[in-house]
């Protein structure tokens, strides 16, 4: 004999297979032949010839093609009530009876299971279960706030998982983790180990989904969802080979390292971007977005199997859209852009930018702060010369203010009133270009020479989370290697295995950073 939970569980198997509306189908074939839904209990058992036949039979309906209701067998009857056995499955009711009493959590009793349980609609507040769950167990939420299953069995389980709401999470923990996932939500989180598969089938496909996880080796997330999965692995301890199986929709890898990583999604939809890595991509259908970074930076080896090419997203910059230099991508500047604002331009969030330069250059001329300043998490700005960031109403050129933030800077020019880069926090690595201040009266240190060109600030210097590495350029009137701008100077800026040549320019000292064995550096 086989219960109905398992049966139910079989689903996966079918999912698995890319069946994934063979679930609505047996749905409405209950609905069809009277069977109420609550009169589908785990008592339910018919025989395993039975159940082979209606698999059999449902999958050439849902997947060959359509028979006739008729010649699907019915499901058997329901058996007569058994006594109860000592242990028994926690209840819908103790659950709504915590929730009137105000409660937002349940814990099973010592003898108590959780199995099948439906959150009610009029539950206030997100919910947490907590309890050992049986292998295959249904945990419905038909509420709007989001619920934590907390699974205390000491082995990894099967689960089925619902919401009625496309904004709700449903979130899985437990040290033991879980096998195969079955999700009828939008998102999904899942702090425990996965072993098996996610089957992803949204409450609403038209709005954002997404799936966090500590995936395991040889784990999988399938979805016959249209619309935009945000994928995230919260797997620490190693590097799992997973798959990624999603022929209709947008794919958003936000982080997280993969040894081998196989993903299928729809035409020119995998995103990826600087906070994930996998040694081997395999991408067997659609299109990679990368931002602005490099490929070759976030994989080790890549292979397209769909003969697809890695692509990016580019923005042409001007006067009228100087805001596209917020987006994620490449930026090419196609004319001089002047800003009148108090800051010429900042980026406030994560995501990787370049911003091509072509000769041309980006002005504050009506602002008090900085012609381009940039924090947020984790954000990774490259600018490429040639080309001129230029702040003349007496403040900085470029201004680091958060710790995560890193700027690189390759042969382009900075001019501005009182410091050309400063780094409040956050690190700034200069490859190349011309470095001048235009405060006609600057402060000067004890040898004459500009004492704040370069300058970080004072308590996040001195704890680390202020950084400024030179590997090339020329610094006008200032020496990198002898800098009085910081706590104990003079402090040196130049990044080791690299030396200062001395010149003169009309006059003005001019101090330029070489590798110290004069080869060139590529980064």
């Amino acid at each position: 004999m086989i219960s109905f939970d398992e049966f139910d569980l079989s689903l996966i198997e079918i999912n698995r297979l890319k069946k994934a509306n063979a679930r609505k189908e047996i749905k409405k074939y209950i609905a069809e032949h009277g069977v109420e839904p609550e009169d589908i209990t785990p008592f339910l058992t018919y025989t395993q010839e039975q159940y082979d036949e209606y698999k059999k039979i449902l999958y050439s309906r849902t997947v060959v093609n359509p028979i006739k209701d008729s010649e699907i067998p019915l499901l058997p009857p329901k058996p007569a009530e058994t006594e109860n056995t000592p242990e028994q499955d926690a209840t819908s009711d103790s659950i709504a009876d915590a929730i009137d009493n105000g409660s937002n959590s349940y814990t099973a009793g010592e003898d108590e299971t959780i199995n099948n349980v439906t959150i009610p609609a009029s539950t206030p507040k997100a919910f947490t279960i907590n309890g050992p769950v049986q292998d295959g167990a249904t945990i419905s939420n038909e509420g709007t706030k989001g619920v934590t299953v907390n699974n205390t069995n000491e082995d990894p389980i099967d689960i089925n998982v619902s919401n009625v709401s496309s904004s709700a999470t449903i979130t899985l923990k437990g040290d033991a983790g879980y096998n195969d996932i079955y999700a009828e939500t939008n998102k999904l989180t899942v702090s425990s180990p996965v072993n098996g598969t996610i089957s992803l089938d949204p409450v609403d496909d038209s709005a954002a989904m997404s799936v966090g996880a500590a995936w395991q080796d040889n784990s999988s997330l399938i979805s016959e969802a249209e619309g935009r999965i945000t994928v995230s692995n919260s797997n620490s301890a190693n590097e799992p080979s997973v798959e990624i199986n999603t022929p209709n929709a947008t794919v958003v890898m936000t982080g997280g390292q993969y040894d081998v990583l196989k993903v299928s999604c729809a035409d020119n939809t995998l995103e990826i971007s600087g906070a994930f890595h996998a040694n081997k991509l395999i991408v067997k259908k659609g299109r990679i977005l990368c931002g602005a970074a490099d490929i070759n930076d976030l994989v080790d080896e890549l292979v397209i199997e769909d003969e697809n090419a890695v692509s990016y997203n580019t923005y042409e910059i001007s006067n009228s859209s100087i805001a596209g230099l917020s987006k994620n991508g490449i930026s090419n500047l196609v004319e001089d852009v002047v800003s009148n604002s108090r800051v010429g331009f900042g980026i406030f969030a994560s995501g990787t930018y370049r911003y091509n330069m072509n000769n041309h250059s980006i002005s504050l001329k009506g602002g008090s702060s900085a012609a381009m300043y940039f924090r947020g998490s984790s954000p990774k700005i490259d600018i490429y010369g040639p080309g001129k960031i230029v702040e003349s109403s007496g403040a900085y050129g470029i201004w680091t203010g958060s710790e995560t933030t890193t700027v690189n800077i390759y042969d382009c020019d900075v001019e501005a009133y009182t410091h050309a880069l400063y780094a409040y926090s956050g690190t700034i690595n200069v490859y190349g270009g011309s470095f001048k201040l235009l405060d006609e009266t600057p402060d000067l240190d004890v040898n004459g020479h500009h004492k704040f060109l370069l300058n970080c600030y004072d308590a996040n210097y001195t704890n680390g989370t202020a950084k400024i590495n030179v590997y090339g350029g020329k610094f006008y009137n200032f020496n990198p290697a002898e800098s009085y701008s910081e706590p104990g100077g003079p402090v040196s800026f130049v990044a080791p295995g690299y030396g200062v040549i001395e010149s003169v320019e009309d006059g003005v000292p001019v101090f330029e950073v070489r590798p110290i064995n004069g080869d060139s550096d590529d980064e």
